[in-house]
């Protein structure tokens, strides 16, 4: 039951967002940022990190399409990134395979 009443309260909260914006882009473009501080402030490993930012990414793509965003630019890993510790850039490459892979289906 919870789960129903929850999609029915973002349901209005999302007709009440969509009436108050005049105009929606149709394109976003979104720099990732900040996952290994986020899991470094928790104690968590970096991959722990990247796996939560993927998760909002995925809710992000959501909310695009429900906003009827159709182009979306996710600018994800950087030059600078490939100095990373070999574990940790397989563990994010493994992520990132892994997340496209499911968006495609």
């Amino acid at each position: 039951m919870f789960k129903w009443a929850r999609q029915w309260l973002r349901n209005i909260y999302i007709g009440e967002i969509k009436q108050s914006l005049a105009l929606t882009p149709d394109h976003v473009a979104v720099i990732q940022d900040g996952n290994r501080r986020y899991a470094r402030e928790r104690g968590l490993d970096p991959s722990d990190g990247h796996a939560h930012g993927a998760e909002t990414t995925e809710d992000m793509l959501h909310w695009c399409s429900e906003f009827d965003i159709t182009e979306v630019t996710l600018y994800t890993f950087s030059t600078e990134n490939f100095a990373r510790p070999d574990e940790e850039l397989t563990d994010l490459f493994d992520l990132i395979e892994d997340r496209l892979y499911s968006f495609a289906d």
